[in-house]
């Protein structure tokens, strides 16, 4: 194997592990801050490695884009517990991805 090809296989396995903490992270903190009533919609969180570097975290729960809306009491969706939903979450993570894999180009 050459250079170029070693160089190229350490930037690979450097971005897949920066993926991979970030896709943590994330999980970890959807859950510590999904709305608890009978804790049900905390514990249906999934994180999936799909291979490539790849992640898929998903909450397979019927009423999940409900209660993870920004909170709207007309419209009774989202949660007082977390008045903003999970939007706000998933773009800090995402801003957090991709300054860490600007530091590996």
């Amino acid at each position: 194997m050459g250079k170029v090809e070693e160089e190229l296989e350490m930037i690979e396995k450097q971005r897949r592990k920066v993926t991979s903490e970030t896709a943590s992270d994330l999980y970890r903190e959807l859950i510590e801050k999904t709305p608890v009533d009978t804790g049900q919609l905390k514990d249906a969180w999934e994180l999936n490695n799909m291979g490539e570097g790849e992640w898929l975290i998903q909450n397979p729960m019927e009423y999940a884009n409900k209660v993870l809306q920004p909170y709207n009491k007309e419209a009774r969706v989202g949660s007082m517990q977390l008045p903003a939903g999970i939007e706000p979450i998933i773009e800090k993570h995402h801003r957090i991805l991709q300054n860490r894999l600007k530091v590996i180009k």
